[in-house]
């Protein structure tokens, strides 16, 4: 595996800031296999193999895309796949699929907090209300 130092350089200031370490998969340690499709299409979707099944060698993970009938774009979204699942398996705090779910899990309990307020306050008036 090679590692890959994405470098952002500040106009203002004319400094280079170095952000986090990208680990990017090796195509010598992938093994791809093209597979007979399966699902809706009838005839044409299951006589044609583009079907992508991909395999990192190191570390055992795999992941199959037959997303479109297309097998060049089925091959880039594959490597998308595998280099998502191992970011979230291998490099969780940098993960963008961890990310976003964290992400949605603060707005949910933000949500959840705001709207325990606002009903503890209406309770709370109308109470006051019913006692006077």
């Amino acid at each position: 595996m090679s590692l890959v130092r994405s470098i952002a350089t500040s106009a203002r200031a004319g400094v280079a800031s170095t952000s986090t370490l990208l680990t990017k998969l090796r195509e010598e340690d992938l093994l791809e296999k093209f597979v007979k499709g399966q699902g809706k299409g009838g005839q044409a979707v299951n006589k044609t193999s583009n079907k992508v099944y991909l395999l990192h060698t190191p570390t055992g993970l795999s992941v199959e895309c037959h997303a479109t009938r297309s097998l060049i774009s089925n091959r880039s979204q594959a490597r998308k796949l595998l280099q998502d699942k191992y970011d979230s398996v291998y490099n969780p705090s940098e993960s963008k699929v961890l990310k976003k779910i964290d992400k949605l899990q603060r707005a949910k309990k933000n949500a959840t907090k705001k709207s325990k307020r606002k009903y503890a306050s209406l309770s709370a008036t109308d109470f006051q209300e019913e006692k006077s």
